[in-house]
């Protein structure tokens, strides 16, 4: 049976991209549970582990610990796939099915891990994902367990778990040595925005003032639509004109 079962799973690989079987299975999962009625409840879960993956291609860019392969499609097509699609559909499905006890949470948070680490062995024999720099199994079983505790604390605690994912994330880049390349990044990236800033610092308040007084007058709130009102007034007064800084920074 089992060899028959590889057998169809090789001919598959032939015919098809596994990875929109793995999609497809998902698919699946999520509509016989119906996880879309708690879309609404954790769409933050689904942002943050979005964002936390694609961080994890723009920080490794040139030093990747694992990546994906397909004959059919692009490393690129593939990559934007699992952040977009795959790992939020994974999330989604975890958390439609979290039991209320808190035991019963941790022991429901290993068997996720162990069900999507059995999903990756199988992807890492099919040639799906491959791994470098020291990688493993076990490095990928805790990164399903950080993901799927993570998707849950956000929903209660969101700044604790952005903390913690921050502390994790460089726990992991200084022990695998990734070459902190971001840094030139960060520091080009601030540049340009103090430029702009520079250039245009009438204006980005302006913008500040407007978003926050339209959130305070959203929310009922008129003693903060005045001071912030206020607060951009007084601003105005010690500011230079836009010219003279344009002129000031092209010198």
């Amino acid at each position: 049976m089992n060899f028959q079962l590889v057998i169809f799973v090789q001919f598959l690989k032939e015919v098809i991209s596994l990875h929109f079987l793995l999609i497809s299975w998902l698919l699946y999962l999520n509509i016989k549970s119906r996880s879309w009625r708690c879309l609404g409840k954790v769409y933050p879960s689904l942002i943050y582990v979005t964002i936390f993956n694609g961080l994890y291609y723009f920080l490794c860019k040139n030093y990747l610990l694992w990546d994906l392969k397909d004959k059919y499609l692009s490393t690129g097509t593939l990559r934007n796939i699992h952040i977009f699609v795959i790992n939020p559909l994974m999330v989604l499905y975890f958390l439609a099915r979290v039991p209320g006890n808190f035991f019963m949470k941790g022991i429901y948070i290993v068997k996720k891990s162990l069900q999507s680490l059995m999903v990756e062995w199988m992807g890492n024999k099919l040639n799906m994902i491959y791994f470098d720099h020291g990688w493993n199994f076990g490095w990928s079983m805790m990164i399903y367990a950080k993901m799927y505790t993570f998707s849950l604390l956000i929903l209660r605690r969101p700044l604790l778990t952005t903390i913690l994912s921050i502390f994790t994330t460089i726990c992991f880049l200084l022990t695998f040595n990734v070459p902190i390349q971001i840094q030139i990044k960060l520091r080009q990236f601030m540049k340009r925005l103090l430029r702009f800033y520079k250039l245009n610092r009438q204006f980005v308040l302006a913008a500040l003032t407007v978003l926050v007084t339209l959130m305070a007058l959203v929310r009922g709130r008129r003693k903060m639509n005045i001071f912030f009102w206020l607060l951009y007034t007084i601003g105005r007064m010690f500011l230079l004109p836009v010219h003279t800084d344009k002129v000031a920074w092209k010198q």
